[in-house]
């Protein structure tokens, strides 16, 4: 369904925090219209029934505040400890700053991939702060892996990762990483994708989750 679609059949912006906080978070994806369902490929090896546009979600302000404020939930539960929220540009670090606001605690966002990530000059943060980690969604795992390594080798303590969507281990190497709901779509390698073996058209191609 398309964006346009679904705004005129929800009203998405009228929406009010009220109604939203009774709503399951899956239904929020839902009427967001960011669950893209068919056959897509990748911009890797893999293969599924179906994508998430995030950027949906992002764009209407009063969903990204429920989602944001469920994490922020989330990860009092899971990382108490925590004073100090990233995010990777772009859509991590939109993310992580409603999500600290929500926690009233220090804010900070990277740049940069593997070996080039680093904090942007805004605001390095001190050492020893215990630091989580937000992002949207976490496909292969290699992003939230070379940030692990950054933020231990510039003196924070990682306290856990927080997700929309986690499409790895709830635990990455040692780091605990809690998640929203559970992936919508299956995902397949190329070689193994059932729609390819059926000769169902890509829908998709190129994507990155």
């Amino acid at each position: 369904m398309y964006v346009a679609e679904n705004y005129e059949k929800h009203k998405i912006l009228s929406l009010k925090p009220n109604y939203l906080v009774g709503m399951s978070t899956e239904d929020i994806f839902k009427i967001s219209g960011c669950l893209m369902e068919g056959h897509t490929e990748f911009y890797n090896v893999w293969h599924g029934n179906g994508w998430i546009d995030k950027g949906q979600i992002i764009r209407y302000p009063n969903l990204l505040q429920e989602i944001t404020r469920r994490q922020s939930t989330q990860i009092k539960e899971n990382f108490y400890r925590t004073n100090l929220i990233v995010g990777a540009a772009f859509n991590g670090s939109i993310i992580a700053s409603h999500v600290a606001r929500y926690l009233n605690t220090l804010f900070a966002h990277t740049c940069g991939k593997g070996e080039d990530i680093n904090f942007q000059k805004m605001f390095k943060p001190p050492k020893g702060l215990n630091v989580c980690f937000v992002e949207d969604i976490i496909f292969s795992g290699t992003d939230v892996s070379d940030h692990i390594k950054f933020f231990k080798n510039y003196g924070l303590n990682v306290e856990g990762i927080s997700v929309w969507v986690n499409r790895q281990k709830d635990n990455f190497n040692g780091v605990k990483i809690t998640s929203l709901i559970k992936p919508p779509f299956e995902y397949y390698l190329k070689e193994n994708c059932p729609l390819c073996k059926n000769n169902i058209p890509i829908l998709f191609s190129n994507i990155r989750e």
